[in-house]
């Protein structure tokens, strides 16, 4: 029931869909009883359910193919990729996996996630990405291998909630490799301390120690 008209709100904002996806996550947790290391992702991968914004990709492809067969031509000539009145034709959308307007590159994706991580290693503002960053990146391309170059620096996502949901997926995939090495472990132990960070907020740290798969004692934060 909760996907009907989805391919009209699933393009509603990131925060608006988000609290959607909240309630789906809560739920699948109530069904489940998983405990709180399981992570999201593992619950829908392992349950084989898709996000809120997957299914929302999946209904509105599926829309779009089926308008220029409605027998509603008010409502087919929506799938034309034409001006009315015009001949000449837009360029085709390609649509990418995140339902985007054009699917970002291998290579500049991999640079954003390279950023964000020096970014977050320094414990700067996700904001100096997008601030400071990606103009020096520019203004050095720009002058060195002119501005040709300088462009493809642009396409280069460095906007905070793109650094904040970089660093988000990149501390969610080493929690769930850990997670995948001490379960393989015969045993493991577990150290808990009390820290505060620069802001003076308490902050739980929990060390572990496991046996790996090279039979070698590792010992991870």
């Amino acid at each position: 029931m909760w996907t009907y008209g989805l391919q009209l709100w699933g393009n509603a904002k990131v925060t608006n869909v988000n609290k959607i996806q909240t309630v789906q996550n809560k739920i699948l947790r109530l069904i489940t009883k998983a405990p709180p290391y399981v992570s999201n992702y593992s619950l829908h991968t392992d349950l084989n359910i898709k996000t809120v914004h997957a299914e929302a990709i999946t209904y509105y492809k599926r829309f779009h193919n089926r308008l220029p067969y409605h027998p509603n031509p008010l409502i087919s000539n929506l799938a034309s990729r034409t001006i009315p009145g015009k001949k000449e034709n837009f360029k085709k959308m390609k649509l990418g996996t995140s339902g985007t307007r054009f699917e970002t590159s291998e290579k500049v994706l991999h640079t954003s996630y390279e950023i964000s991580l020096l970014i977050a290693k320094s414990k700067k503002p996700h904001t100096i990405g997008e601030t400071l960053i990606k103009p020096c990146l520019l203004k050095a391309t720009e002058e060195i291998l002119g501005k040709e170059a300088a462009k493809k620096i642009q396409d280069i996502p460095l906007s905070n909630n793109t650094v904040k949901s970089r660093i988000a997926n990149m501390s969610q995939d080493i929690e769930e490799q850990l997670i995948c090495l001490i379960k393989k472990s015969p045993w493991f132990a577990l150290q808990c301390d009390e820290s505060t960070d620069v802001a003076q907020c308490c902050q739980l740290l929990i060390f572990v120690r496991f046996l790996s798969g090279d039979n070698t004692i590792k010992e991870e934060l």
